[in-house]
């Protein structure tokens, strides 16, 4: 009897077993365990925590930052890969939102961990009563990055005109 066909599916299946399943949805944010992807800084607080699921050279990666802005940095910065999606912890609910579905508000006086003074809201009635009750303005994901470029000239906390 040939074992050799035999022994070659077992080595086979073996290998399957150990393969990790590929990358998608939103990360399991581990409180004080990651490490920011942009800063290095630990990531302790989900409200501001940001995530973003990327591909390079074929394989998907998840990504982890400490603040909204940090992902933002390291989106521009990013270089031999592609973003599938991204998500932003909430400070209105628990878990992530897919940032396109997120109501960020800019310039509020919240301080986050990196002083960007961006934060996420699941639900616009929320991110409305934060600017009522906290000051700053409503922007979508799209409109976080030129706000970043306005900090970065100034210097300053970050405020849309």
């Amino acid at each position: 009897m040939n074992r050799t066909p035999l022994s070659i599916a077992i080595v086979l299946a073996s290998l399957l077993e150990c393969t990790e399943p590929e990358a998608s949805g939103p990360p399991t944010l581990h409180v004080g365990v990651g490490a920011c992807a942009d800063c290095g800084m630990s990531v302790l607080e989900p409200a501001y925590a940001a995530a973003a699921l990327f591909e390079r050279d074929g394989r998907r990666e998840h990504a982890v930052f400490d603040d909204v802005g940090c992902m933002r940095y390291w989106e521009a910065q990013l270089a031999n890969a592609r973003i599938l999606e991204m998500w932003s912890g909430v400070v209105d609910a628990e878990g992530w939102v897919n940032v396109n579905a997120g109501h960020f508000v800019v310039g509020s006086d919240i301080r986050t961990p990196m002083d960007f003074h961006i934060v996420c809201c699941a639900s616009s009635a929320a991110a409305d009563e934060l600017v009522h009750s906290r000051g700053g303005t409503c922007v979508s994901c799209v409109q976080v990055q030129p706000v970043l470029s306005q900090k970065t000239a100034t210097g300053t906390p970050i405020s849309v005109p």
